[in-house]
């Protein structure tokens, strides 16, 4: 019961605009693996966490416009979140387009839309991406479809140190 609960939750949080919020600064795009990441503007105001559900419980054309707005206000702190959802992504065309832009944000796969988990893993650790004010929530509510114990686990954890 907790589990459909959850899930009519997080459609309601679809249904909030998408649409709201343009107006992102442009991050600065680290040009290759290996490479020093160049000093990046954070963008002034970090997109909310529906734009990343969106990618996952909403329909191809909500998925590609989230896409969209991932990418016009770019920041690394949402590669995080992206590499988590990659592999419960189900419209290939949003799988296609996350790839690409992980594999442009890395450096990876001259921006094609080659599947690097271990690449992209590597890049993120290789950086301080920042942290998105809500990835605590985030993981809380993910993991939280597995078992519901896991909300407790990471609420409220917003720092990872795996570096």
């Amino acid at each position: 019961m907790r589990t459909a609960l959850h899930f009519l939750l997080l459609a309601s949080l679809l249904c909030a605009p998408l649409s709201t919020g343009l107006g992102f600064a442009q991050e600065a795009v680290r040009p290759g693996a290996g490479a020093s990441t160049p000093a990046a503007k954070p963008a002034a105001t970090p997109l909310p966490l529906p734009v990343f559900w969106a990618l996952l419980f909403g329909d191809e054309t909500a998925g590609l416009a989230s896409i969209q707005r991932i990418k016009d206000g770019w920041s690394n702190a949402y590669a995080p979140m992206l590499i988590e959802l990659f592999g419960e992504l189900r419209h290939p065309k949003i799988r296609n387009q996350v790839a690409q832009l992980l594999n442009r944000a890395s450096g990876l796969g001259a921006g094609g839309a080659q599947i690097n988990f271990a690449g992209w893993y590597e890049w993120l650790w290789s950086i301080d991406p920042g942290v998105h004010p809500g990835y605590a929530e985030f993981k809380a509510s993910y993991y939280e479809l597995i078992d519901p114990r896991f909300r407790e686990y990471f609420a409220n954890r917003p720092n990872t140190e795996i570096r």
